[in-house]
Parts: structure tokens; sequence; C-alpha cells
């Protein structure tokens, strides 16, 4: 494989610490159930320790997000030049990870906003609960259902250039396939975690040569 159909050193080691941090804030933010009641809800985020692991998840977050972003700019210019520029492949995989970025972080936002208001006494945890748990439900909703959705479009562009000029492995491909497929039926995590071991075992399979 030429050298210029590969990732650069940034950019691989953006996609593996991308995948990486997002399991880790998703555990370290410590979110209730979407199926708890709504009073547990404000009962976990009653607990100090609950507030500051959710803030110490956005900033692990943020750092993900700008890990992607270099990640996916990197992958699209190797998109690019394996599929032409005319292809519109590889701004299908923009677009869509665009999309996925955006409302992965607003999801963040989702499950963040209430222990962060109570932790700086903006609100108290006498709020409705109602509310609480709308709050929860619909972060959930964006991540594993919205945000997974749109990476759709990155997955499989990517797994069509990379089987057709010979970039990825044939079962790293056709494991693209399946996923893209997958994130329609799987409204819930294992998709979205999935999607996390796709983006790492992309990384590497395009990672520079030593």
């Amino acid at each position: 494989m030429p050298e210029s159909l590969r990732l650069h050193r940034w950019g691989a080691a953006g996609g593996i610490a991308f995948a990486l941090l997002v399991v880790v804030w998703f555990f370290l933010t410590h979110v209730p159930a979407a199926a708890d009641a709504p009073n547990h809800v404000l009962d976990v985020y009653d607990e100090p320790g609950v507030r500051a692991q959710a803030f110490a998840g956005t900033l692990v977050l943020a750092v993900a997000a700008l890990c992607f972003i270099g990640f996916l700019g990197d992958l699209v210019t190797v998109l690019r030049k394996a599929d032409g520029s005319d292809g519109p492949l590889p701004t299908v995989a923009l677009s869509s990870g665009i999309c996925f970025l955006v409302l992965t972080l607003a999801a963040g936002a989702m499950f963040v906003v209430l222990p962060n208001l109570i932790a700086f006494d903006e609100v108290s945890t006498q709020v409705d609960p109602d509310i609480a748990s709308v709050t929860v439900q619909l972060g959930y909703l964006l991540l594993f259902v919205y945000a997974t959705v749109s990476a759709s479009g990155l997955v499989i562009a990517t797994s069509v250039i990379g089987m057709r000029a010979r970039l990825v492995p044939r079962w790293l491909g056709y494991a693209g396939y399946l996923l893209s497929g997958l994130v329609f039926v799987g409204a819930s995590g294992p998709p979205l975690f999935l999607l996390m071991l796709w983006i790492a075992g992309i990384s590497i399979a395009l990672r520079p040569r030593t």
C-alpha cells in the first residue's frame, strides 16, 4: 500500500485515543439507567462523588472530540486519495463523522447538565424528577440511536473504499458492512461499543509503517 494511503501517526493515534476515551467517559460519567424511576435519577446525582465524576467525564469527552476531529480529517484525506477527487463516498464519510460527533457531544451535555447545575447550586435536587428522567433518556436516545446511526455513513464509506483500494483487511471491511447494519437494529450499548472497536481497528489497519 502506498504510504500516501495511510493515516499519519497523529491520525491513527487520534482514532485509538478517541475509542478508548469514549468508553472511559461513558463509565466515568455514571449515567443512571434510562429505565430507572425518576426519583432514582436525582438520588444518583445527589452524591457529590457522582457529580465530580460527571464533571471529569465532560473534560474526557472534550479531549476525545479533539482526537476524533484529527482522526476524521486524516481518514477523509486518505479516502479522497484512494477514491479520487470526484468520488462522493469521502464526502459521505466526512458528513457522517461530523453528525456523529455533534450528536455524541449533545448526548454528553444531556448527561452532565443536571449534575453540574446541582454542583454549582443553580438548581437543587428538588427539581422535578420527571424532568431529570427525561433529560437522561434524551441523552441515551441521542447517543445510542441518532449518533450511532449517523456513524453508519462513515463506516460504510470507509469499508467500500477500503476494500476497493485494498486499504484494510477483507475481514475488517466485511465487519464494517455488518456494523453499519447493526446500528439500525440495536438501540442500546453494544453497537456503540462495537463502533469504538471499529474505529480503533481502522486506525491500526491504516497506521503508518514503522
